[in-house]
């Protein structure tokens, strides 16, 4: 069983901003809007969501894989995608 890409602890996910300036006003834009998990208790980033089998948020998940009992998302999405062409 590989690790889908678990997301990581909060601190690690701060937002990120741009500063946009119009003449003499300076105002700073959040450029990843976060969402927070009540579950996992964590701020995920965009394309992270919470899978109730594996009772973990993971980043950019795809699905939840049956045969695998596992996650598939940004850290295993390759080895998902050739275990399917090779079970062809």
């Amino acid at each position: 069983m590989t690790n889908p890409g678990k997301v990581p602890d909060s601190q690690f996910y701060e937002p990120e901003s741009k500063l946009i300036e119009h003449s003499s006003i300076s105002i700073e834009v959040p450029t990843q809007p976060k969402t927070y998990c009540d579950k996992c208790q964590k701020r995920r980033p965009d394309r992270a969501h919470h899978c109730k089998r594996c009772k973990q948020c993971v980043l950019k998940m795809d699905h939840h894989c049956p045969w695998i009992n596992n996650c598939v998302g940004e850290a295993n999405q390759g080895r998902d995608l050739y275990k399917k062409l090779v079970a062809k």
